[in-house]
């Protein structure tokens, strides 16, 4: 089976390394590559629209050549100059140019794509029309807008993006949705699989024995307003145990806001953004992993937390808001409060800190034999490789 995937794959370091690029999101493009090309049957091509800050921020003309991913798997980076606007135009348009040039050299049927912003949904679109292809989407992000206070041109721009997109995902034959309510809002009547992320074999340590009696409770991820985070220090007021401390890390559009209340609170630490080795270390000696997400929130709607699998591997029990995402056979698997008002979050945290330990590590216990079981990438790709073969 001959499969062109369009995405904003680059290898795990340059993705540490780039700004602009999403750490999360090319963690599971590439997972996704190098479990697929295991198969002996799929003959997989690969087009990297390189996911890099438009100048100055990034170089002013990104240029074409192959890059590798993972092993001797290798993909086509497309070239184009690197401006706002301009840069979206030339990303579009080379993105097709490049597409059809793969699809007619190997006689491509299916592309497989990783979301469907413009600039790839709109050529999936143009060779689906031209060829006849099958495009199968992985819809890890939607066209929901997470940015507070958006005004003039970039509000205009956005709903155009946010339209096209739009229209891009209702083209799409076969989706694979990380929550399946995005597909009632965006897509009701496409075939689809749910697929809410993985493991990567990389993330699994040794769990080490805890020396420690300290209280910390930990956040790590995006300091954007949809995370919960401002909730979850507000509730740092209601804690009854003073040695609780809440210690964040990660970096957004309110890490000044968080900053600051660290300088304030005294239970409260901010340590900035740390490398993915450390805060595995950090998430596996904490006393409690937090994952506050409003359940009312559109994106939480119809997104699932991709750091949650990372939490629950770590031996650490955690602690999330009930979101939709979240099917029953997570249920025993975590603690969960029924919303992230700053009281409901500090009475569940107060009630968590005077359970026993044998409690705590029951939890944790459960949580990481589950995603062992059955979230790693190897066996989510998988479903992914069967649903792309299946006939619709």
């Amino acid at each position: 089976m001959k499969v062109l995937f369009l995405g904003y794959a680059v290898n795990r370091e340059t993705a540490s390394q780039l700004y602009g690029a999403s750490v999360a999101g090319n963690k599971m493009q590439v997972n996704v590559l190098e479990q697929l090309a295991k198969y002996s049957d799929m003959d997989l091509k690969c087009i990297t629209i390189y996911p890099v800050a438009a100048y100055p921020n990034g170089k002013l003309v990104i240029e074409r050549e192959r890059i590798c991913l993972f092993d001797s798997f290798y993909s086509l980076k497309i070239g184009f100059l690197n401006l706002p606007i301009l840069k979206q135009v030339y990303e579009t348009f080379s993105t097709y140019f490049e597409g059809k040039r793969l699809i007619k050299k190997y006689k491509i049927k299916t592309i497989f794509t990783f979301n469907m912003f413009p600039e790839i949904g709109l050529p999936a679109k143009w060779l689906k029309k031209k060829y006849g292809c099958n495009i199968v989407t992985l819809l890890a992000d939607l066209p929901v807008d997470d940015t507070v206070g958006r005004k003039g041109i970039s509000k205009v721009l956005r709903r155009i993006f946010d339209y096209l997109t739009g229209k891009g995902i209702t083209l799409c034959d076969k989706i694979i949705t990380l929550n399946k309510y995005a597909i009632q809002l965006f897509a009701p009547d496409k075939p689809y699989i749910v697929m809410e992320g993985g493991l990567d074999s990389r993330d699994i340590n040794e769990i080490p024995v805890k020396t420690s009696a300290e209280k910390n409770l930990v956040y790590s991820g995006a300091l954007v307003e949809y995370s919960g985070i401002m909730n979850l220090i507000k509730a740092m007021g209601y804690i009854e145990d003073k040695e609780a401390i809440l210690n964040i890390y990660g970096s957004g559009q309110i890490t000044e806001y968080v900053a600051q209340c660290a300088e304030k609170m005294d239970n409260v630490r901010y340590w900035g953004k740390i490398d993915n080795n450390s805060i595995k270390r950090i998430q596996s000696e904490a006393y409690l992993l937090i994952n506050p997400r409003p359940v009312d929130n559109l994106i939480s709607k119809v997104t699932f937390p991709s750091k949650i699998f990372e939490y629950m591997v770590s031996g650490t029990p955690v602690l999330t808001t009930r979101l939709n995402g979240f099917t029953e056979e997570y249920y025993d698997k975590m603690f969960f409060v029924e919303n992230n008002e700053p009281m409901e979050l500090a009475g569940k945290i107060n009630e968590i800190m005077g359970l026993p330990s044998s409690d705590l590590e029951k939890k944790a216990s459960l949580a990481r034999e589950f995603v062992l079981e059955n979230k790693t990438w190897e066996k989510q790709c998988k479903k992914i490789y069967e649903f792309i073969k299946k006939e619709v």
